[in-house]
Order: structure tokens, then sequence, then C-alpha cells
């Protein structure tokens, strides 16, 4: 009799273990998870700061390639400007921190939304067709303590001219190596 004592006081002792041994790996993930989501959220709001100033840039850069640009006889043609603008955003669309921060995220529904309105707009309509998504991106720019983000300010900047620079020389170059390529068979036909 004693013996069955002991086996049920051991199988009780086993269940109370196993009890509390769930409820404190229940309770370490769950604490787990609120760290990984507030860790998740921080960096979010890190990621969309910089993408806020990089799409600032964007539109800020496009607007002063569309204010010079001079039909015809100008350096560069209008769709070289329009074609860096949605080639940027591709671009932009593939980053690993756009995917995973911007787009994967709940809270951040309105600059995916802004996003997709440029990315599928051409850029010499912006200020027409979509004010609002630029007023949306200028609140949110404005919104930041610029004095506190020198650092990403400059490099966002720098990236996006870079962008453009590094892309529209290189449309005038295919396109010089075309209309080259085309004298060329024009005076080996004569």
């Amino acid at each position: 009799m004693d013996s069955i004592w002991i086996i049920f006081i051991v199988i009780i002792s086993l269940f109370a273990i196993f009890f509390v041994y769930s409820v404190f790996k229940d309770r370490k993930q769950r604490n787990q998870r609120k760290k990984d989501k507030i860790i998740f959220a921080n960096q979010a709001r890190e990621y969309r700061r910089k993408h806020i100033f990089n799409l600032h840039f964007l539109i800020e850069m496009n607007q002063q390639y569309l204010d010079n640009f001079q039909p015809s006889i100008g350096e560069y043609k209008m769709h070289d400007v329009i074609d860096t603008a949605r080639a940027y955003l591709l671009d932009f669309e593939n980053n690993k921190e756009f995917k995973e921060y911007i787009v994967a995220s709940d809270d951040e529904n309105e600059l995916l939304e802004a996003y997709v309105n440029l990315r599928d707009t051409r850029s010499n309509a912006w200020t027409k067709k979509i004010p609002q998504v630029l007023d949306y991106i200028q609140r949110n720019f404005n919104d930041y303590q610029q004095i506190d983000y020198q650092d990403e300010l400059r490099v966002a900047k720098e990236e996006v001219a870079t962008f453009y620079q590094n892309h529209i020389t290189k449309n005038q170059g295919s396109e010089n190596d075309s209309e080259s390529t085309t004298s060329q068979e024009i005076n080996q036909t004569n």
C-alpha cells in the first residue's frame, strides 16, 4: 500500500513539474515575442524614416530635372527623367529592408501606398495626378527633426543624386552609341 502512495506522489510531482515548466516556457516565449515585436517596430520606424528621406530627395531631384528640361536642345530627353525615376523606384522595391519592414509591416500601409502611387505614375505627372502623395511624403519628411539625422539626410541625397547622374549619363551614352552606329551604317552604304 505504501508503494502505491509513493508511485502516486511521484506521478503527481511529475505532473506538477511539467505544469510549472510549461508555464515558465510559455511566459518566456511570450516575453520573447513581445521583445521581438518591439525590436521590429523600432527597426521599421528607422527604415521608414530612411525611405521617407529617399523618396523626398527622389521627388526633389526629379523636379529639378523636370524644371531644367529643354525639349530638343537639352542635355537629356524626357524619357530619361521618367525612366530614371521609375528605375530608382524599382530598385528601391528590391531593397531587402523595404520588403521586410515596409511591405511586410501592417503599420506602414500609407507609405507602401504612396510608394505604389509614385511607381505607377509617370514622374512628370506626379504634381498633377498624385499631389496628395507628394504632400504625405513632405509632411512625413518635415516631421523628423532634420538636425538629428544630418548623416542620413546627406547619404540619402547623395544616393539619389548619384543614381540620377549615373542613369541619365548611361542613357545618353547608349543613345550616342546607337546614333554613331547608325551614322556609320549610313556612311558604309554610301
